[in-house]
């Protein structure tokens, strides 16, 4: 069964979705939530969108990624062996992080958030875990893994 190592939560700026990346040893999960509180927490800030995230994290934990990804219509799975690399940019002025994923189809899945909802002292160690060496940062100020 697939590790859990950790999640982002938040992704997708200025969507209607709730979005989360569950981030396991062999795979990525983009999952959304459509649940009202989620939309409701985030629309207007309250604590109610963290609980919801939380909620989101605890599944993950007792899953594998790939009945992680069945469990909505919107959940994608991303397998780490397709992955050919990754690369953690800013974007907006360092508002943003930006993390562009080239699988070895030749796409690219470009995930984005803002940087208060995921530090990059958290978010790059668990990508590094995940992704080992095809994992870059593309800024020099990043806290080292």
């Amino acid at each position: 069964m697939s590790e859990f190592i950790g999640a982002l939560h938040r992704l997708g700026v200025f969507t209607r979705q709730e979005v989360h990346l569950m981030i396991y040893d062999d795979a990525l999960v983009i999952a959304v939530s459509q649940d009202a509180a989620a939309l409701l927490g985030a629309a207007i800030g309250l604590g109610l969108g963290n609980v919801m995230a939380e909620r989101m994290a605890r599944r993950a934990r007792s899953k594998s990624a790939a009945d992680l990804a069945e469990e909505e219509a919107g959940n994608r799975l991303i397998p780490v062996d397709t992955v050919e690399s990754a690369e953690l940019h800013k974007a907006a002025a360092g508002l943003y992080r930006v993390l562009d994923l080239k699988l070895k189809d030749g796409t690219v899945e470009s995930l984005k958030w803002q940087r208060g909802d995921n530090r990059d002292s958290i978010s790059i160690p668990l990508f590094k875990k995940a992704l080992g060496d095809r994992f870059v940062v593309a800024f020099e100020d990043a806290p080292k893994p």
